[in-house]
């Protein structure tokens, strides 16, 4: 519950002017936003919100239909806050944030040296093709010699030669070339995927309140507003998950669209159950310190969060390479 000092002072004045308004908007979003990461999301009434604001409860409803509208408007502003932040993460780009993010940028560099590296083996190759066409070719040429003339073992020498040499280059240039791009190609989506997922959990575990506002949602903050809310809701999140998918597709390319959109979901999910069973509420927490046995219900939320996610990579990729 709110303590009812206020972000605006005690003295109310009524906004009158639109600057005034919008602050008066601000101010209000603002105390749900302290009151809601401080006490948890359930227990913050409208009431609470107006006090802690330093408005009369009637203020905040002219602004806002509801104490879910409020919430819900806070949860969509935190979606596109964390995609903005997950983009930048994934792009390598400049922010004060987990070392998973350059520890991916390394990753990339890893994964362009090999493929430079792919492409030089060419040359190993051609030599160990080189080498397998002439044993070839004087197989192929003491055979024939044995049968017909010098003038058509000669001719049927060179045919056979060509024939045989093409067979084994293909073979041993498919089979190295085979073997250097399997194994690269592992290395490297491994530690991308561990890398990516070390982002994704991070970036969520900076941000408690989204995380509980993202189990508080659809369950409560949805079915609480208009349906033009609704709507304004779910567009504005649906551009954060689609700037979430383009960002995990260019970290792994052989991500799909779907697959990308499907572990936003699972990853976002997971967190919205995690966090409130790694922030049990005070009688819970007290049990599980009475009872050790049930003490396991108290996850530690981003190591568990980032080794579910890793696992939802590495399925999402093992679906590709099938």
């Amino acid at each position: 519950m709110s303590s009812g000092t206020g972000t605006t002072g005690t003295s109310f004045q009524r906004a009158r002017r639109p600057e005034q308004k919008e602050r008066r908007r601000q101010d209000i979003l603002a105390a749900a936003s302290t009151l809601g990461a401080r006490d948890g999301v359930r227990a913050v009434t409208l009431t609470d919100i107006a006090a802690e604001a330093g408005v009369h409860k009637s203020a905040v409803l002219r602004y806002f239909e509801t104490r879910e509208a409020v919430f819900l408007l806070l949860t969509a502003e935190a979606w596109q806050d964390w995609a903005a932040t997950v983009d930048k993460a994934l792009h390598g780009s400049p922010r004060s944030g987990p070392e998973d993010a350059e520890s991916l940028t390394v990753a990339r560099a890893q994964r362009d040296e090999a493929v430079r590296r792919l492409a030089g083996s060419g040359d190993a190759a051609d030599e160990v093709t080189d080498r397998a066409a002439e044993q070839a070719a004087d197989q192929a040429a003491g055979h024939v010699a044995g049968q017909v003339t010098d003038r058509a073992a000669g001719k049927m020498t060179e045919h056979v030669t060509d024939q045989a040499a093409g067979h084994v280059a293909g073979q041993v240039t498919d089979h190295v070339t085979g073997q250097v791009t399997e194994h690269v190609t592992g290395q490297v989506t491994e530690q991308v995927t561990e890398q990516v997922a070390g982002v994704l959990a991070a970036t969520l575990a900076e941000r408690p309140l989204f995380c509980d506002l993202l189990a508080h949602a659809p369950l409560h903050l949805e079915r609480g507003v208009s349906e033009q809310e609704v709507r304004g809701f779910k567009l504005t999140t649906l551009d954060a998950v689609d700037r979430i998918v383009r960002a995990l597709r260019i970290a792994l390319p052989g991500l799909t669209g779907t697959q990308a959109v499907d572990l936003v979901a699972g990853v976002t999910a997971m967190a919205a159950a995690l966090w409130q069973t790694a922030n049990p509420p005070e009688t819970l927490a007290r049990l599980y310190v009475q009872d050790p046995r049930l003490g396991h219900a108290a996850v530690e939320f981003t190591p568990r969060l980032k080794r579910l996610t890793a696992m939802l990579l590495t399925g999402a990729t093992a679906q590709r390479d099938a």
